[in-house]
């Protein structure tokens, strides 16, 4: 008897972390892919439009455009050239994983992450179905992580 409630006493507690942890993200439809680090979106319960920055990462630059382009030959350690190329691979695999869910994306906003310059975006960790899409991109498309330290 004692297994069983012991059995019961921890499903009850994963299914409550869980459940909290849904609470915590908000459903949302992306509009555009900015970059590989930034979405346009609409949070759906709240029909608003916003712009997110994904939390603690930096992905190359795509464009000349980009103020940050300077900055990132010393962060990545490479050529204008190889920044720029990376960063449209980046952006196209964050396009890709987001149509492929594009019915399952969900953010959880991370206020504390904020930086300075934020130019008025949500930062926060963007989820595809139940992939991390932060740490994806750190693991899948040359991105680094970034704190606001460094701003």
């Amino acid at each position: 008897m004692k297994i069983f409630l012991s059995i019961i006493t921890i499903l009850l507690t994963f299914t409550t972390t869980v459940c909290a942890e849904e609470f915590e993200k908000t459903k949302i439809v992306v509009t555009e892919v900015v970059d590989g680090d930034t979405i346009d979106a609409v949070i759906l319960e709240e029909e608003k439009f916003v712009t997110i920055r994904f939390a603690d990462i930096d992905c190359p630059e795509y464009s000349k455009k980009s103020g940050r382009l300077k900055k990132q030959l010393k962060q990545f350690n490479k050529s204008e050239d190889e920044i720029l190329k990376l960063g449209k691979s980046a952006k196209e695999k964050l396009k890709y994983i987001l149509r492929k869910y594009e019915k399952n994306i969900w953010l959880k906003e991370t206020p504390e992450k904020v930086c300075k310059n934020n130019n008025d975006r949500l930062v926060g960790i963007v989820y595809a179905g139940d992939i991390n899409l932060n740490e994806y991109m750190l693991k899948n498309a040359n991105c680094i992580e970034y704190k606001c330290s460094e701003e």
